[in-house]
């Protein structure tokens, strides 16, 4: 359906580049591409042609740290926390560095920013800075992927997978794998959020989606009094709600894992999180199963 809807490939482009993406995989459009290289081999390179080339010269070197990374964490010898910072922070200087080379050598990769492209952009325009704990200072980095997926929520179903395979065209297999575990344990994640809206049905946290938004507005109100940055975080850190908030979600979710071992796997490769153990008054596993299918999304 994507490839119908537009009267040429530029069209198409402008709008749509996972569907420009996958024609290009077709083994016609491959052996056409090779032709014109070879024809074109001896001519003078122009700026853009050789942004292109730089481009294509950022991806292969990021691919390449992130392979050599790959094979260290399988072999046991990286901590998966160091793994995964590296994993991000590539992610960041590839497209800090993309954005850089399309600005000096004005690139053009289709000027109307709507449909899919706009939603890719939308997606890229999300700020780990805004997903900043108050009180560890550390980014929660599941709401901010879960975030950048929201920013693709209004795809069609089709468009929606393409997205997600051109986003992820370059992952290496490693890098696949940890994705796949991210996916897995979304019921995991969600038990922070099921404890929330509990919460808000008490008319003090009603109007805040989770407890950082409430944070971050109880900050606020206690700078705008005159309290110094520094005194306003100790005094949060103090509130009931976050330790009740804490000790309700730990427990939740050591009882969800103790009721699916394959998610406590998960963790424990991908998040360093040691085996979970039954704590005082024990869970059943059908009911852990039960939370399970609550939380579930």
């Amino acid at each position: 359906k994507p490839y119908v809807d537009f009267d040429s490939f530029e069209d198409l482009a402008k709008e749509n580049a996972p569907a420009v993406a996958v024609i290009k995989t077709d083994p016609r459009v491959q052996n056409a591409q090779e032709r014109l290289e070879h024809e074109s081999r001896f001519r003078v390179k122009t700026r853009e042609g050789e942004g292109f080339e730089r481009l294509e010269g950022t991806r292969v070197e990021q691919e390449k740290l992130q392979l050599e990374d790959d094979a260290t964490f399988n072999r046991d010898e990286m901590v998966v926390s160091v793994w995964k910072d590296n994993f991000r922070g590539r992610q960041a200087e590839f497209f800090a560095r993309r954005s850089q080379i399309v600005e000096d050598f004005g690139l053009k990769f289709g000027t109307d920013k709507k449909g899919v492209n706009a939603a890719i952009d939308a997606y890229f325009g999300v700020d780990a800075e805004e997903f900043k704990n108050l009180l560890t200072g550390g980014v929660e980095w599941d709401r901010f992927f879960a975030a950048r997926d929201a920013a693709l929520e209004d795809l069609s179903p089709t468009n929606l997978q393409l997205v997600r395979n051109y986003l992820r065209r370059f992952d290496t297999p490693t890098a696949r794998e940890f994705r796949k575990a991210q996916e897995d344990l979304d019921e995991y994640w969600a038990v922070e959020d099921l404890v929330w809206s509990r919460l808000r049905e008490n008319e003090e946290f009603s109007p805040f989606l989770n407890l950082n938004d409430y944070l971050a507005s109880k900050l606020q109100s206690l700078i705008d009094s005159g309290v110094p940055r520094g005194d306003a975080l100790r005094t949060l850190s103090s509130l009931a709600v976050i330790s009740n908030v804490t000790s309700l979600v730990a427990k939740l979710r050591n009882r969800y894992r103790l009721a699916n071992p394959d998610k406590d796997a998960l963790l424990g490769k991908w998040y360093g999180l040691s085996p979970a153990k039954p704590s005082g008054g024990g869970l059943g596993a059908d009911r852990g199963r039960r939370l399970g299918r609550r939380i579930g999304r």
